[in-house]
C-alpha cells in the first residue's frame, strides 16, 4: 500500500474514531482543555493557528464558527523528502526555428520554446533553485526527456535489429541529484547539475508522451519510499507517436496456391495407369516440350509455379509426398496475414493523434487517438502504484493539447493534479512559480485536515441536514488578503460538513494541503435546547457555578471540538489532533407568570381566601416532579393561595413547558379568567381556566382571576332587593337582636 493510501485509509479510521474518542473524554472528564497536551510538547510539530467562535442569540438562533489557518513551518530535527521527476518534451517543435513564439525571460528577444523553458527552470527563483537550493527540503529531482520517431518498416514487416530498439523514444537525461550529503546541504552543487542536464536537451523528432511517462516510472522506482513523489509533465503538442503493446499487429502478404480437385474425365488417358511416374516425368520437363494426352498434358507443382501466368488450365498434378497423380487445378493469389509488433516498438504517423492508415489496431479499438489512450493508460498501468502526492502538466505555448494534458490527469491517482496553460514566457514562468509553491506547500504545510465540534446537551442543531450532510452549514475561505475565494479554492479543498450522533464534522480533500495564511471556516447553525432551559430554570435563573464557586456566564455550545491533522506528507508525518481552547457559551431566559387576583360584588367578602392550583407539565407532556424557579411541583402541580388585590410571580420557570392555573370553586362567586401576554391589553375572558398555555418565548403571561359575589341568601335564593332597603333592614334585624338580648338580662336578676 502506497503511503497516499495509507494516509486515505488513516484518515478513514479517524473520522470514525474521533466521535468515540471525544465521548469517551467527556465521560471520563478528559474533555477540559488542560488535560492535553500541546503538539508543541508532545513532538514539536507545528500547530496551525485555530478557533471557535459564536454569533448571534437565543431568539434569532446562535451561529457556531471554526476556523484553521493554513502556515508553513519547518518541524524542528525533521526536514520532509521531496522526490520530483520532470519529463520535458523534446519534440521538434520545441527547438524549431519557426516556433518563435516565445521570448526570453531576462532579454524579451523572441527564442524557441525550449530556449525560454530551460531558463525558467534554470534561472534565479527556478524549479531547480526553489526545490535543491531549500535548506528545509531534503530533495532530489530527475530529468526525463521524450520525443518520437517510426521505426523504419519497409513494407510493413517487422524491423531488424538494427532499425530500432525497444521502448527508446525517452531517455533519462539526470538521474536522482540530491541536496544532501548525509547530513551536508549540497544546494548549489545539485543545482548546477540539473540546470546542466536540462540545458543540454535538445529538440528533434514527434511526440511520444507514452514514452516519457513510461520512462518517469522507471525513475520513480528508484525514488526513496519515505518521500513525497511529483511528476511534472511537459508538452507543447499533441502526441503523434505510442508504443506497440503486444497487440498491435500488421499485415504481411504471400503467394498462395490453393488446389481443386475434379475426377479425371473417362477416355482420359490416366499417367498413373499408363505407369508414368512422376519422379521419371519431373526430372525431364522441359519448357515448351508438353507430353500430351488427349489435351491434357501432366505437369508438376513446381513446373505448374513457374509458368503460372501463362497456364492456368486443367491438368495432372503430382500429389506431395505420395508419388502419385491428380487430375485438378491449382488457383494463385495473395492472402494476408497478421503478426505482431514487438512490444515496445514505435508506431504511429508522426502528424496526428493515430496510427498510420495502413497499420490496423487491435479489435475495439479505434486508431483516431490511439496516441492519446496509450499515454492515458501509461499512468495506471506505470504510474499510479507509486502513490504520486502531486501531478501537474504543463501546456507549452498555444497549441498545446489542452483537452489531452487536462485528461491524462482524471486517469492518476495523484493527491493533487493541476493543468497550467503556458502559452507565453509570463505564463509558463507562472505554472512553474505555482507548481513549486504546490510542492513546498505540501512538504511543510497542514494537510488531511478533519474538524471535528461535539455538540454539549445545550444545544441543537439548526441547520438543515440531508442523508447525514449538513446541507445548511456555511463555507467560507479567504486568502492571505482577506478576500473570499471560496468558489475557486474549494473546488480543490473539497470543504465538506457531515452530521453523526451529536457530532458536527468539517472533511477537507484526501492529500489537500492548507495554502499559507489562507483561513477556512465551517459555519452551522444551533439553538438552546430543552436541557439548557430546564437547568436554567432549576438554578432559578442562573447558569451555576464553577469549581471555584464563582458564577457561570453562560451554558458551553461545545464538549470537545477537535482539529486533526498532517504537518508535511511522508512516512515521518505523524497525524496530530489538538483542541480548539475556546468553549463559547450560549445564554438563555426563562418564563415569566403572574397570577393576579380580584375579588368584587356587593356581597363578596374581600377578606377571602383563594385557593389555586398551577400545573406544570415538561415539553413531552409529562407532570413535572422537581423544583424550578424556587417552586418545587410534585406530580405536576403547586398549590397557593391569593387574596382581593393580591399578586404571585412565578419567575424563571421553563421556557417550551406547558402551564394552567386553576382556582378551586367557591360558592356564591362567578369566576372569570384573563389569560394572555403582559403586553396583551386585549386578553380574552373566560369563566373557565385557560386551556394549557405553552410558552415558546420569553414574554411574561399573566393571568387575572375574578370573583364577582352577588346577594345570594341561604336559601340559594338571589335577593332582588335595592341595596339601600337591605342595609335598612340589616341594621334593624341587628338593634332588635340588642333589644331581646338586653330583656333575657332583667329576667335574670328577678
Amino acid at each position: 500500500m502506497g503511503l497516499k493510501e495509507r494516509r486515505r485509509s488513516m484518515k478513514r479510521l479517524l473520522k470514525t474514531l474521533i466521535p468515540c474518542l471525544v465521548a469517551c473524554f467527556m465521560v471520563i472528564g478528559l474533555c477540559h482543555t488542560s488535560s492535553f497536551t500541546s503538539a508543541e510538547e508532545s513532538s514539536n510539530t507545528p500547530v496551525p493557528a485555530h478557533e471557535k467562535s459564536i454569533s448571534g442569540d437565543e431568539e434569532n438562533g446562535y451561529t457556531l464558527t471554526l476556523n484553521v489557518k493554513g502556515q508553513k513551518e519547518t518541524i524542528p530535527g525533521q526536514k520532509p523528502k521531496v522526490d520530483v521527476v520532470l519529463v520535458v518534451d523534446q519534440s521538434g517543435s520545441m527547438d524549431n526555428n519557426d516556433s518563435y513564439d516565445m521570448t526570453d525571460p531576462d532579454t524579451g528577444a523572441k527564442v524557441t520554446r525550449m530556449a525560454a523553458l530551460k531558463k525558467i527552470v534554470t534561472g534565479k527563483n527556478g524549479l531547480s533553485q526553489t526545490i535543491l537550493g531549500n535548506e528545509n527540503l531534503d530533495a532530489q529531482i530527475a530529468v526525463v526527456a521524450y520525443s518520437g520517431s517510426e521505426d523504419a518498416y519497409g513494407d510493413l514487416q517487422p524491423p531488424s535489429s538494427n532499425e530500432d530498439t525497444a521502448y527508446n523514444d525517452a531517455v533519462t537525461i539526470s538521474n536522482w541529484v540530491g541536496n544532501y550529503s548525509g547530513s551536508s546541504f549540497t544546494g548549489e552543487s545539485a543545482v548546477s547539475s540539473i540546470n546542466a542536464s536540462v540545458n543540454g536537451i535538445d529538440g528533434d523528432g514527434g511526440t511520444n508522451c507514452e514514452a516519457g511517462l513510461i520512462k518517469a516510472s522507471e525513475v520513480f522506482s528508484t525514488s526513496r519510499s519515505d518521500a513525497q513523489k511529483y511528476l511534472i509533465f511537459l508538452s507543447d503538442g499533441t502526441p503523434t507517436y505510442y508504443y506497440a503493446n503486444g497487440e498491435d499487429y500488421y499485415p504481411t502478404t504471400n503467394w498462395s496456391l490453393s488446389f481443386t480437385e475434379q475426377e479425371i474425365p473417362e477416355g482420359t488417358l490416366n499417367p498413373n495407369e499408363e505407369g508414368i511416374t512422376v519422379e521419371q516425368y519431373g526430372t525431364d520437363v522441359i519448357y515448351g516440350k508438353h507430353i500430351v494426352w488427349e489435351g491434357l498434358r501432366p505437369v508438376t507443382k513446381t513446373e505448374w509455379y513457374s509458368i503460372r501466368q501463362r497456364d492456368t488450365g486443367w491438368h495432372y498434378f503430382e500429389e506431395e509426398g505420395v508419388g502419385v497423380w491428380k487430375y485438378g487445378k491449382y488457383s494463385q493469389g495473395w492472402v494476408t496475414t497478421e503478426e505482431k509488433y514487438d512490444e515496445g516498438i514505435t508506431l504511429g504517423n508522426g502528424n496526428s493523434d493515430t496510427t498510420a492508415s495502413e497499420i490496423p489496431v487491435p479489435e475495439g479499438e479505434d486508431y483516431n487517438g490511439i496516441c492519446s489512450k496509450r499515454a492515458n493508460e501509461a499512468v495506471g498501468t506505470y504510474l499510479n502504484g507509486y502513490g504520486l502526492d502531486g501531478f501537474y502538466t504543463v501546456g507549452v505555448a498555444g497549441n498545446a493539447n489542452e483537452t489531452f494534458l487536462k485528461g491524462l490527469l482524471t486517469y492518476s491517482n495523484a493527491g493533487i493534479k493541476a493543468y497550467y496553460k503556458g502559452t507565453n514566457t509570463a505564463s509558463l514562468k507562472n505554472a512553474f512559480t505555482e507548481i513549486s509553491n504546490s510542492i513546498m506547500d505540501r512538504s511543510l504545510t497542514v494537510s488531511n485536515v478533519t474538524i471535528t465540534d461535539s455538540l454539549s446537551d445545550y444545544v441543537n442543531l439548526s441547520s438543515s441536514v440531508v442523508d447525514g450532510t449538513v446541507t445548511g452549514a456555511t463555507i467560507l475561505i479567504t486568502d492571505a488578503n482577506g478576500i473570499d475565494v471560496t468558489s475557486t479554492e474549494n473546488a480543490q479543498a473539497g470543504m465538506s460538513v457531515s452530521f453523526s450522533g451529536n457530532n458536527v464534522i468539517c472533511d477537507f480533500n484526501d492529500g489537500y494541503s492548507l495554502k499559507e495564511n489562507y483561513t477556512y471556516s465551517v459555519s452551522f447553525g444551533v439553538t438552546p435546547s430543552q436541557k439548557a432551559y430546564t437547568e436554567f430554570s432549576k438554578n432559578n435563573g442562573s447558569y451555576g457555578v464553577d469549581e471555584s464557586e464563582n458564577a457561570l456566564t453562560g451554558f458551553e455550545s461545545n464538549g470537545l471540538a477537535t482539529l486533526t491533522y498532517t504537518y508535511g506528507d511522508s512516512e515521518s508525518s505523524e497525524t496530530k489532533t489538538v483542541p480548539y481552547e475556546q468553549k463559547p457559551e450560549i445564554q438563555v431566559s426563562a418564563n415569566k407568570l403572574s397570577v393576579t387576583k380580584e375579588v368584587k360584588g356587593a356581597y363578596a367578602n374581600v377578606n377571602d381566601e383563594f385557593k389555586f392550583t398551577l400545573t406544570l407539565k415538561d415539553e413531552e407532556g409529562n407532570p413535572v416532579n422537581d423544583t424550578l424557579g424556587g417552586i418545587k411541583f410534585v406530580d405536576g402541580k403547586y398549590e397557593f393561595t391569593l387574596k382581593d388585590n393580591e399578586k404571585v410571580e412565578f419567575n424563571n420557570l421553563p421556557r417550551n413547558y406547558s402551564y394552567k392555573v386553576e382556582e378551586d370553586s367557591y360558592d356564591g362567586y362567578e369566576t372569570t379568567y384573563l389569560t394572555g401576554t403582559e403586553s396583551d391589553s386585549n386578553k380574552p375572558s373566560s369563566t373557565v381556566p385557560s386551556d394549557t398555555f405553552t410558552y415558546g418565548n420569553k414574554d411574561g403571561v399573566s393571568v387575572t382571576v375574578t370573583n364577582t359575589a352577588e346577594a345570594v341568601p341561604l336559601t340559594g335564593i338571589t335577593d332582588n332587593t335595592p341595596k339601600g332597603l337591605g342595609l335598612i333592614g340589616s341594621i334593624v334585624v341587628e338593634i332588635a337582636a340588642i333589644a331581646f338580648v338586653l330583656k333575657k338580662k332583667r329576667q335574670l336578676k328577678m
